[in-house]
C-alpha cells in the first residue's frame, strides 16, 4: 500500500520514502519492523492536507519505494547494507531520502550513506533517549548507541532535544558536547542549524506516551503533537537533506492511535522537505 498520495513515477519525484522493517537489536520490546506497513495503513485514515503548514501531499513531488529487500530484521551488517546500497541509487539519482523505521539504528547508514555527498551534517534527533551507550550489552551498533555511533563520523554534528531518559553520564556527555537542548531553546536550536545541511530523526517515543502508547520504550513527560509543530514549521534557511521516523511499535497499542499519530508526523515532515 502506498503512503498517501505518492507520486507513481520515480524519476519525477524529489523524495523518495522508503521503509526498513529491522528491529534487530530493540531491548525491550520487539515489534517496530512491523511499523512501516502500519504507517502506510494508518495514512489512509489522515488527510493530505496539513493545515498547521497550509500544504498538500497532492502538491508535492515524492515517491514512496516499498520496504527494502533483501534485508535481514535481525541482523544490523544486513540492514546496514540494504540501506547502504539503496542510498546510493537516492543519492546519485539527486533525490531526498525519507526512511521508515524500524528501530533508531536505522538512522546510522542513511546518514553515514548522506556523508558520501555532504561535508557536513548536522542531526537534529528528538527522542525520549540519549542513545550515546558506548555499547549495550557488548554490543556497539544499537539502537542505544545510535547517536554515539554518529557522532564518530567525521562531519557529523548533533542537536539532541526531547531527551529525558539516560544514564547520568550520558547526559554528562550531552552537556560536555554541547548537544542537548530543551525544546523551548527552540530560537537557539533554529540559529544553530541555520544554513547548515540538516538531518532529521524523530523516535517516536519523543511523544508523550499519553498520545503514542505504541513504543517499545515509552518514557512519560514527552512533548506534543503541537509543541513539535511549533517547531518544524519555524526551519528556515536551512538545507533539509533527509528525515527518518523510528520506534513504532504497532504491537503495543491495538487501538491503532499510536500508528495514525506517527502517520500524521510523517505527513507534516514530508511537507517541510
Amino acid at each position: 500500500m502506498k503512503f498517501l498520495d505518492a507520486k507513481e513515477d520515480y524519476k519525477a519525484s524529489r523524495i523518495i520514502l522508503f521503509g526498513v522493517p529491522f528491529d534487530g537489536t530493540s531491548s525491550f520490546r520487539k515489534g517496530s519492523a512491523k511499523a512501516p506497513d502500519e504507517i502506510r495503513a494508518s495514512s489512509d485514515s489522515i488527510e493530505t492536507y496539513s493545515p498547521y503548514l497550509n500544504k498538500d501531499l497532492m502538491d508535492l513531488d515524492f515517491y514512496d519505494a516499498g520496504d527494502l529487500k533483501g534485508l535481514s530484521r535481525e541482523q544490523s551488517e544486513s540492514m546496514f547494507d540494504s540501506v547502504s546500497e539503496y542510498m546510493k541509487k537516492i543519492t546519485s539519482d539527486g533525490k531526498i531520502p525519507f526512511a521508515l523505521g524500524g528501530e533508531h539504528l536505522i538512522t546510522y547508514p542513511v546518514v553515514k550513506s548522506l556523508m558520501n555527498v555532504y561535508e557536513n551534517i548536522t542531526v537534529v534527533q528528538f527522542d525520549a533517549h540519549t542513545d550515546l551507550r558506548e555499547d549495550y550489552d557488548g554490543v556497539r551498533y544499537s539502537h542505544a548507541t545510535v547517536m554515539k555511533r554518529l557522532l564518530e563520523i567525521d562531519g557529523v554534528s548533533l542537536i539532541q532535544t526531547g531527551i529525558r531518559s539516560g544514564p547520568k553520564d550520558e547526559f554528562e556527555l550531552m552537556n560536555t558536547n554541547k548537544t542537548f537542548y530543551k525544546l523551548s531553546d527552540k530560537e537557539l536550536i533554529l540559529k544553530q542549524i541555520r544554513n547548515k545541511n540538516v538531518y532529521i530523526t524523530v523516535d517516536i517515543d519523543v511523544f508523550d506516551p499519553s498520545s503514542v502508547p505504541g513504543t517499545g520504550n515509552p518514557e512519560a513527560g514527552g512533548i506534543t503533537f503541537l509543541q513539535f509543530i511549533d517547531f518544524i514549521k519555524n526551519i528556515k534557511d536551512t538545507s533539509l537533506i533527509g528525515c527518518d521516523v523510528a520506534e513504532l511499535n504497532p504491537d503495543l497499542d491495538p487501538s491503532g492511535i499510536s500508528s495514525i499519530f506517527t502517520a500524521q508526523v510523517v505527513r507534516e515532515l514530508l511537507l517541510i522537505l
